[in-house]
């Protein structure tokens, strides 16, 4: 069991001086090495209840601030059961709002971690599947950070080796935004010559289309377009059902955060169009508040 606790009053300030101690005594800490503590659980609250996350064909996870951890516990247990064919959604997309870089670098080895695993069992599904092997179809990650109170213009070190690039998400546009965020390894010589090839192009998004790809992490300086997420996920997973001619069955959607935000996704959620919502099969919604 992991425990995350945010420093935010005398109880968790105090638990945090005592997880300092702990680790400063102990350098290299010997497996089972530590000290005994007392402590009261209560709870849970909330949570999604009797809801089989695994049977739902996309899900949504929106979180702000130390709600990552409602959203990172779906993600993880998802993300693990993939490889026994438990998991109906092909991708699992988690958004994350922080107010500025250091409230996320806490949890970004975690994050950064868990991505290449869900990369690395989606690159042998896919190879399986081409060779016609007996694979569960993978269930990929991505994961969408916004750091809200940081200026356009500031570069974020949170993901390394990425652009920061913007996106249709935090409403900006370019000319070829959507070629290059479909195809996230193409640099603007490749999109370029596919522009001036349309067959090569076609050809290529045709295998991307057969065995994509999902799994990401990207880090923005800027607020997102719920609305726009949302509906963009939809309209992903009506496509990939529609190709594949299999019906959707339905979209899960959560927000764990303070007050604001979870009223924003729920109106994102009401604001979705009711032929996407009968096409993805339904959606539900599922909110946890900071507060009473």
């Amino acid at each position: 069991m992991v425990l995350m606790c945010k420093n935010a009053g005398d109880w968790t300030n105090r638990l945090f001086n005592f997880s300092r101690a702990l680790e400063a005594s102990t350098s290299e800490p010997e497996e089972g090495a530590g000290r005994n503590v007392t402590v009261i659980i209560e709870g849970p609250y909330g949570g999604t209840g009797n809801t089989m996350l695994s049977s739902f064909s996309s899900l949504v996870l929106i979180a702000g601030g130390s709600g990552i951890t409602h959203a990172l516990a779906i993600a993880y247990d998802l993300l693990k059961r993939s490889p026994t064919g438990a998991v109906r959604a092909r991708r699992v997309d988690l958004v994350w709002m922080v107010k500025i870089e250091q409230e996320a670098k806490p949890l970004m080895a975690t994050l950064l971690e868990l991505v290449p695993d869900a990369k690395s069992w989606e690159d042998a599904s896919i190879e399986g599947q081409r060779r016609q092997a007996n694979y569960a179809s993978p269930t990929a990650l991505r994961i969408q950070i916004f750091v809200t109170r940081c200026p356009a213009s500031s570069p974020l070190t949170l993901v390394p080796d990425v652009t920061v690039l913007s996106s249709s998400n935090v409403e900006t546009d370019s000319k070829n935004s959507d070629m290059t965020d479909d195809m996230p390894g193409a640099n603007r010589e490749k999109v370029a010559y596919l522009s001036r090839n349309l067959s090569t192009a076609s050809t290529m998004l045709a295998m991307r289309d057969k065995h994509p790809q999902l799994s990401g992490i990207t880090a923005r300086p800027a607020r997102p377009n719920l609305n726009i997420i949302i509906s963009k996920i939809a309209d992903e997973t009506i496509a990939h059902h529609r190709r594949r001619l299999i019906e959707a069955s339905g979209m899960y959607v959560t927000a764990c955060g303070p007050e604001g935000l979870v009223y924003s996704t729920m109106q994102a959620v009401k604001a979705l169009e009711a032929y996407k919502r009968n096409a993805v099969g339904g959606v539900e919604f599922e909110e946890e508040r900071f507060g009473f």
